[in-house]
């Protein structure tokens, strides 16, 4: 991907690229995410810290829209989060995630795990899809795995795919 092309995605200068106000996510009575603000700038990076079950992964997911939120707001890059499927579908495109237990697809190599997003959702054609690939792939210290499984892999080396299959 150019970084032309890279830079046309990213929100006007100064603007959050992700804006969460108020917002709150119940699983029944359970109120498991309360009045959630945060604000993320382009290229900043942020961590999300807490015991297991405070919420972490269901704020993702809610950024996501994997889980959608009951009250306040979720902006990403200009698009706020409705019910709107076409929003939805406009974020899901641009925004990948690295999940607990990586979701690889164990009959795809980890070349054509890589490319299956960009060739489906962006129509990216396939030697793009996979130069770009080979190059988060090389970022990540795993490009002679390209070729080989999920299973033929560490999990370390899965983690591995697996963030360079969300930068893709």
């Amino acid at each position: 991907m150019s970084e032309q092309t890279t830079e046309k995605r990213l929100s006007p200068a100064g603007s959050p690229i992700i804006e969460i106000e108020g917002m709150h996510k119940w699983y029944g009575d359970f109120h498991v995410l309360s009045d959630i603000n945060l604000q993320v700038q382009p290229q900043e990076r942020i961590v999300v810290c807490g015991p297991s079950g405070s919420g972490k992964s269901t704020m993702i997911r809610c950024i996501n829209r994997l889980e959608e939120h009951q009250r306040g707001r979720i902006v990403v890059d200009g698009t706020e989060l409705t019910n709107d499927i076409k929003n939805i579908e406009k974020v899901r495109a641009e925004v990948g995630m690295v999940f607990q237990h990586f979701n690889l697809f164990p009959h795809l190599s980890i070349l054509e795990n890589l490319t299956l997003g960009p060739i489906w959702v962006r129509k990216t054609a396939k030697k793009e899809a996979e130069e770009a690939a080979m190059m988060y792939l090389e970022k990540v210290h795993i490009a002679e795995q390209a070729k080989k499984f999920p299973g033929q892999l560490s999990g370390g080396q899965q983690q591995r795919v697996a963030i360079a299959r969300s930068l893709s």
